[in-house]
C-alpha cells in the first residue's frame, strides 16, 4: 500500500495507515515525508500467513510446549488477522520472528540520525493471564525466558495485564514506559517513534481512536539499541486457559 504524507480525516475512516490518531502522531513528527524510497519498510497485514521455508521468507516459529493452534489467518475484520493459541499450560509460548527457512533476518539497526516508526493492532483473550510481545528485538527464540539484548517493542511481563513500551541496548540499561492495563479480548492500537536524536515516544489507543497513554523515554547514547533487530511477535501463557493472541498488522519504517 503506497504511503503518503498524513491526511487529517476522522478516526480510522480511511486506510489503517492513515487517518485519525495514527496520522496525528506520525504526521506531527514527519517520518513519512521522505517518501517510500527513503525508507526501509516492513509491512505485515496478515492477508495471508507466510511461514519461512527453503528460499521463502516468512514467519519462523519457536515455541515452548505444544502449541494448541498454530498461527492461522482468520478473515473476520480488516481482511485478515493472524491468530495463535500458544498452549494450554502455564509457560507455554509461541514466538514468531521474520526470516528465511530457519534463518532469522534482522533488517533494522537503529542509529542516531535515522528516525523509525512502528505500528501494530492486537488483542489478547485474557489480558492478566497472557504475556504478549510485539516489535523489534535481536534474534531470540524465547524472549520471555532470555531477554533480548536489544529491543524496541511493546510487552507484558507480569500477570497483571500492564503493557510496557521498552527501548534499550541491554536489559540493565533499558528504558521503559507503562502504557496502561489491557482489557480481555479488546483490540488496541500501539505506535512507537524514535526521533533520530535521543527520544523514543509511544502511544496506546483504543480501537475507536481514544488516546489511552502517551509516553516517552530516553533512547540516546547507551540506551539506543545498536544490534541488528528482527520483527517479531508472540505470547506466553500464565495459566491453563488455552487463550488466543490476535494481531491485525505490524509495520515498521526506518529512514535509510
Amino acid at each position: 500500500m503506497p504511503l503518503r504524507p498524513a491526511v487529517k480525516e476522522g478516526p480510522f475512516d480511511h486506510f489503517r495507515y492513515r487517518g485519525g490518531p495514527v496520522d496525528m502522531a506520525v504526521g506531527e513528527y514527519g517520518l513519512l515525508t521522505p517518501g517510500r524510497q527513503g525508507l526501509i519498510s516492513f509491512e505485515e497485514d496478515f492477508l495471508s500467513i507466510r511461514i519461512g521455508a527453503s528460499n521463502v521468507s516468512g514467519w519462523i516459529v519457536n515455541n515452548s510446549g505444544a502449541v494448541t493452534s498454530a498461527l492461522a489467518q482468520v478473515t473476520t475484520g480488516h481482511g485478515g488477522v493472524g491468530l495463535v493459541v500458544p498452549g494450554s499450560t502455564a509457560t507455554n509460548n509461541a514466538h514468531y520472528q521474520w526470516g528465511t527457512n530457519t534463518t532469522v533476518l534482522s533488517p533494522f539497526t537503529m542509529v542516531a540520525g535515522k528516525r523509525l516508526w512502528m505500528q501494530t493492532r492486537f488483542k489478547t483473550e485474557d489480558a492478566d493471564k497472557n504475556l504478549p510481545i510485539i516489535g523489534l528485538h535481536t534474534s531470540q527464540t524465547d524472549p520471555w525466558n532470555t531477554e533480548p539484548a536489544d529491543q524496541f517493542l511493546f510487552r507484558s511481563l507480569t500477570s497483571d495485564g500492564v503493557l510496557q513500551f521498552v527501548c534499550g541496548t541491554t536489559n540493565s540499561t533499558e528504558q521503559t514506559a507503562t502504557m496502561g492495563t489491557l482489557a480481555d479480548d479488546t483490540w488496541y492500537r500501539a505506535e512507537a517513534f524514535y526521533d533520530g536524536v535521543g527520544t523514543a515516544m509511544a502511544w496506546l489507543w483504543s480501537d475507536t481512536g481514544t488516546l489511552i497513554t502517551a509516553a516517552q523515554v530516553d533512547c540516546s547514547s547507551t540506551n539506543l539499541p545498536n544490534g541488528a533487530m528482527t520483527v517479531a511477535f508472540g505470547m506466553e501463557m500464565v495459566d491453563t486457559g488455552a487463550d488466543d493472541f490476535s494481531i491485525d498488522y505490524l509495520n515498521v519504517h526506518m529512514e535509510r
